[in-house]
């Protein structure tokens, strides 16, 4: 996942994220949005936060 971010610096991550809770839950896939699990969701910002 992380060559989806690598255009991002961390404020983008974050705004990211909070894009993510804002809408519920989703994932980003191919530049568009899914609905997922929370599961999923915890472990997408999992992947975003590590450097």
């Amino acid at each position: 996942m992380s060559h989806l971010m690598k255009q991002h610096d961390p404020q983008q991550k974050q705004s990211f994220i909070q894009r993510l809770l804002d809408r519920g839950v989703y994932k980003l896939k191919d530049k568009q949005l899914y609905e997922c699990t929370m599961e999923e969701l915890e472990r997408l910002v999992h992947m975003v936060e590590l450097p």
